[in-house]
C-alpha cells in the first residue's frame, strides 16, 4: 500500500501566507466581470430603495440576467456574502 503525505494542513500556512492567499482571493474576485456587475446592481439597488431586502435583490438579480462568478443563480445568501465584502 503506497503512502501518501498531506501537505496542506492549518498547521502549514502562517500568518503571511493566509495575507497573501486573502489578498489574491480579493484580486480574483475583483477581476471577474459577473462579480462587479452584481456589485454594481446591489449597490445600485440600495441607493434607490434606502433598504437592503436579500431575496428581493436575488430575484431581482436573476431576472435581469445576472450570475455568480461560478455561472449560478443568486440566492439571498450569495448576496449576503457579496454584500458583506464590500460594506
Amino acid at each position: 500500500m503506497k503512502k501518501t503525505k498531506k501537505l496542506a494542513t492549518t498547521r502549514n500556512f502562517t500568518q503571511e501566507g493566509r495575507i497573501s492567499g486573502l489578498e489574491i482571493f480579493k484580486l480574483n474576485k475583483n477581476s471577474n466581470e459577473n462579480w462587479r456587475r452584481a456589485k454594481t446592481f446591489i449597490e445600485h439597488f440600495h441607493m434607490k430603495n434606502l433598504y437592503i431586502n436579500l431575496p428581493e435583490i436575488a430575484k431581482a438579480l436573476n431576472s435581469n440576467g445576472y450570475k455568480t462568478r461560478g455561472g449560478s443563480k443568486f440566492s439571498a445568501i450569495t448576496v449576503k456574502n457579496q454584500y458583506n465584502l464590500f460594506v
